[in-house]
Parts: C-alpha cells; structure tokens; sequence
C-alpha cells in the first residue's frame, strides 16, 4: 500500500536527517512497540519520535509525536495534512521542527542539511522503497527485482542519487553472493555506480558504504576503513558502517575491535538483520569465543536458515568445539542449498585477509570435506 512505503520512507529519512546532527545519536527502532524496543539500549534513550500516515484520495495525513523516552510524557504533536505531490515540502521542515524542540544548536548551514532532499518525483521515490524492500530480501530473484525497480527509478529522475546506491548494492550483492560468473565485473559495477552516487550527492553515507565494500573485497582493506570513517563523520548513526567496519576488522585479524564495532551497530539497529549476528559470530570464532559464536551464528540462522556464510562459519565453530556430528549437519545443510559449493570458491569473494583465521577456516573446510 501507498501509506506504507510512504512511511517506511519518511521514518528511514528522518532518521537519516537526525543523524547528520553531530550532538544526537539516533536508533532505528522497530515499528511495534518502540519502548519495549529499546532493550539494552533504553537508559540512553531520551527521546521517541513516533507518528502515523493516512491517505485519503490525494492527500497524505502525518500524525508525528515526541515524547520523553523516561517519563512517557508529550512533548510535542503535530499533524500535517497536505496534497500528496507536496509530501516532499513536509519532510523539508519535520526533521527541522523536530530538532527545534531538542535542546541541540541548530545552525542554518544543519538546517539545510537536515531539511535536503534527494528527489522531487513522488514517483520514483515510491519506486525506490519498493526496490529497497526487494534488495533487504537478499535473494537472487529478490535482487533482480530490486534492480529493475532502481534502474525505474532513475530514469524517472536521472539525478537521485539514492537510486544509484541502490542499484550500487544489487551488484555488490550478486558479486557476494555468486549469483553470476563474472563477479569481477559485478563488483567494478558496484564502484562504478557507487562513484556516480557520490558524485551527485557527496553527502550520502551509503555511497561510502558501496565504496568500501568493494574495496573491503578488493583485500584493500585500509582504504576500506577510510572510506566507512568518512561515512561515520557523515552520519555517526550509520549502523550498516559500523558492521561493516567491525567485518572489516575481523578480517584483518583485529576481532576483538570488530565485537566492539558489530555491538555498536546492534545498538543502533535493535532491530538487525541476520548478516549483523553473522559477522558478530564471526568475530568471536575469530577469537575463539566458540560459545559466543555458536549463539550469535545460530541467531542469524533463525532469521535466514538460508543463509550459506553462517553455516559455514558455525560448522567451523563446531568443528573447533569438538562437536563432529553437529559439524557434519550443518555440511549437509551447506550441499541442501547450495549443491556445488566449494571451500575454494567461497574463499574467492570472501573479505578474509591472509593470516592466522583466513588459515584456520581453510582447515576447517579441508577437514569437513568442503
């Protein structure tokens, strides 16, 4: 329905727009129950924005309030009724009226920042939250969809630069993943895409995002870290940054501050995915925390039981608990989903630099008969 990925956008701008203040940090909670979603994160919490949209013909009715996190009391409500072709102008001024009631700085330079939007086509933004639905599915079929409704989406308005980010990550994905034969060209497409988002909008986080990953599986690994630091200056909410980094640091043999980053993204994201508790897992066998591991790791796999990396990784981290027979099961769920796969394969666009765990998991492999 329209309303819904009317809201879905303007929650996942809004909280783009807060964060680009450096004095706030902002969590993306999940949509039901914002309070009991705050879990281990709550003390901090001090403020709840949480609102509501109808469409009636066409016109769009928000309904947005905020409240103190700890007393549960109104702050400020405000409902804006407009036509739906200047949903757009009503975005420009909430996160400004937000802010207004915070007790944060707000200089005109912030205001435009904040008030700074990526596209004037209803159309294509609308075009653009469905691909992003399709792309967080992470399915080839799912990532194909998403594509073709990115690609929609700039050709609806040649300069959104979010939809180049989009269609930036389709590739990234169908690159790690090895949904096609020529992953070199999947992950060039990704840079080459990624630069041109850049380029149209500099201050976009996601775009340094798309950039470190491809260079993260480059094996350039400090380039990677500069690029998802830059993105962090941008957005210090940035939770996909901070996984990444934390990833990034596993894979350069520095786990212990991947656990710290990876914890640090969950507490901006209380509602992460599946590939946060994978790196996470990943980050403790790393360190040989093989219970830690296992737990996080088998988190990920409730979420997406098809989820090939975190089968491997909790296999090893049987192997290496000494627990053969649930080892073997979890190879035979690896050749369920994905007949052909091979240790070597895997390895080729998998991040992992040389050293003692790349070493380790080569072992682990040889040993399970992959």
């Amino acid at each position: 329905p329209q309303e819904l990925l009317l809201a879905r956008g303007i929650a996942a701008d809004l909280v783009t727009d807060l964060s680009r203040m450096t004095d706030l940090r902002v969590l993306a909670l999940p949509a039901e129950g914002a309070q009991q979603g705050a879990g281990t994160s709550a003390a901090a919490i001090r403020y709840h924005v949480t609102g509501s949209v109808q469409r009636a013909g066409d016109r769009i009715r928000l309904q947005v309030r905020l409240a103190d996190a700890q007393s549960g009391a109104l702050l400020w409500s405000e409902r804006f009724d407009v036509a739906l072709a200047g949903v757009f102008e009503m975005q420009d001024v909430l996160g400004v009226r937000i802010l207004a009631k915070l007790p944060v700085k707000l200089g005109e330079a912030e205001k435009r920042r904040v008030a700074q939007r990526y596209t004037r086509s209803l159309e294509a933004y609308e075009t653009y939250q469905r691909g992003q639905l399709a792309l967080q599915l992470r399915r080839k079929e799912e990532n194909q969809l998403a594509r073709d409704l990115f690609r929609r989406a700039v050709a609806l308005d040649a300069a959104f630069a979010r939809a180049y980010v989009g269609l930036a990550m389709t590739y990234a994905a169908e690159y790690r993943n090895q949904w096609v034969e020529d992953r070199a060209s999947a992950l060039d497409r990704a840079g080459e895409l990624a630069r041109t988002a850049h380029r149209m909008s500099p201050d976009i986080s996601e775009t340094y995002w798309v950039l470190a990953f491809v260079d993260a599986h480059r094996r350039r690994h400090e380039q990677a870290v500069r690029h998802l630091d830059d993105a962090l200056r941008l957005n210090p909410s940035f939770a996909d940054g901070y996984a990444l980094k934390g990833g990034i640091y596993t894979s350069i043999g520095r786990p212990a501050e991947g656990v710290q980053l990876l914890h640090a993204a969950m507490r901006l994201a209380p509602d992460s995915g599946y590939t946060y508790f994978m790196l996470l897992g990943r980050a403790y066998l790393a360190l040989g925390q093989l219970e830690q591991a296992r737990i996080n790791l088998e988190h990920a796999l409730a979420r997406n039981p098809e989820f090939v990396d975190a089968h491997v990784y909790l296999a090893a981290t049987h192997l290496a608990a000494g627990d053969r027979a649930a080892a073997s099961w979890e190879v035979e769920e690896i050749r369920a989903l994905k007949p052909d796969f091979t240790g070597q394969r895997w390895l080729e666009t998998n991040p992992t630099a040389e050293g003692e765990f790349k070493a380790r998991l080569v072992r682990s492999l040889k040993d399970l008969g992959l």
